[in-house]
């Protein structure tokens, strides 16, 4: 999970895992095992959030 944390410019493991989760509605280790299916897709309300951590 660090290298795509990193990957897409987090250095925080956990706070990259605590966006994740508020973002998709499920946990990083979940999405791996289950795919886009484990949870809803990124809200457009979301968007921001994600464009403002990678900053």
């Amino acid at each position: 999970m660090q290298s795509v944390a990193r990957a897409v410019g987090f250095t925080d493991r956990a706070y990259f895992s605590r966006v994740f989760r508020r973002v998709t509605g499920v946990a990083p280790h979940a999405y791996r095992t289950a795919g886009p299916a484990a949870g809803p897709q990124p809200r457009a309300a979301d968007a921001g959030l994600i464009e403002k951590a990678g900053s």
